[in-house]
């Protein structure tokens, strides 16, 4: 297909109206206009259809800003408004943000596109900081002269820089022609899957090591969900991601990481199923011999993974 922009920037939106402005603000302010802003209001119940269209109209009357287009569609989930900004994006390059967060710099595209030309990346990785809703918000400057490089991928993975998250990396559009990839409907814990097809998938990555996007930190939202529900979310992804029979021999790394994560979200009255299924898995972290995660094997080991988390006290 003809590439009608460098990058397409996808945003979901839903009952945001107090973040919105901030986040597509953020996109407009960009010294790089090579861009075209997806706005995917997934069945709003609030203003924030309405203030979709209207951020749409301002931009259009704005010069030096890239093109900006509405989608509205009945509430899916977020995986459905991704995968309806995805189809709709006609960017080289595909970069996914929350509605309530924003980016930090007005060099960020910029700074990726700079990566990019240099590199020829299939994907760029960069950094974010966690922001509460009260700080003063901090964007529209510039970071300037960065330091980049060919992603040292097993470090990033074993110290956990590499998150199980879209909106922290840039990836070509053909990774998702060529594999057909979109986020999985109907999940809560789409993110830890799709994360894990990347590394799959992408072949050159970079990664910037700076921070360029500010993570809000919303109670309210999907992610701060309750201890039962964001482990079994986490344990559907990696069900998912072992029955892909992936050859990258970073994914087993990742998965480890994410299995190790688990045992923080067990609740004491979990079912005897759930910990048998835990259990099995329990080799999973040999792929990624951390302390923490020898910690938690060795325990495991000795006391059961039952045993464990009542000796942690979770």
């Amino acid at each position: 297909m003809k590439f009608m922009r460098m990058f397409s920037v996808i945003v979901p939106v839903y009952n945001v109206e107090a973040y919105l402005r901030d986040c597509v603000e953020s996109v407009l302010m960009q010294d790089n206009s090579d861009y075209e802003l997806i706005l995917v209001d997934d069945g709003s119940t609030d203003n924030s259809g309405a203030l979709c269209d209207e951020l749409c109209e301002l931009a259009r009357s704005r010069d030096n800003v890239g093109s900006v287009k509405v989608v509205h569609q009945e509430n899916g989930g977020s995986s459905a408004a991704r995968n309806a900004g995805i189809r709709c994006s006609s960017g080289k390059y595909l970069l996914f943000l929350d509605s309530d967060d924003y980016w930090i710099y007005n060099d960020t595209l910029s700074m990726i596109d700079e990566e990019i030309r240099r590199s020829n990346a299939d994907m760029v990785v960069f950094r974010h900081e966690k922001r509460a809703l009260d700080k003063n918000l901090e964007f529209g400057k510039k970071l300037g002269s960065y330091i980049s490089g060919a992603a040292d991928l097993r470090r990033m993975l074993l110290n956990r820089s590499y998150k199980c998250a879209p909106w922290d990396k840039a990836v070509r559009r053909e990774i998702f022609e060529r594999h057909s990839l979109l986020f999985p409907v109907g999940k809560i814990g789409e993110d830890i899957a799709y994360c894990a097809s990347l590394l799959e998938y992408c072949e050159n990555i970079r990664h910037i090591p700076h921070s360029l996007y500010a993570y809000r930190m919303r109670g309210t939202s999907i992610s701060h969900g309750n201890r039962y529900t964001r482990l079994r979310a986490r344990m559907e992804a990696l069900e998912t991601i072992l029955a892909q029979n992936y050859r990258s021999e970073y994914v087993p790394i990742y998965v480890a990481q994410e299995y190790a994560c688990l045992y923080g979200e067990i609740p004491k009255d979990l079912s005897r199923r759930d910990y048998q299924r835990l259990s099995e898995w329990l080799p999973l972290l040999l792929a990624a011999k951390t302390p923490r995660n020898m910690l938690v094997y060795a325990g495991a080991r000795c006391l059961g993974y039952r045993g464990l988390t009542f000796l942690l006290g979770k």
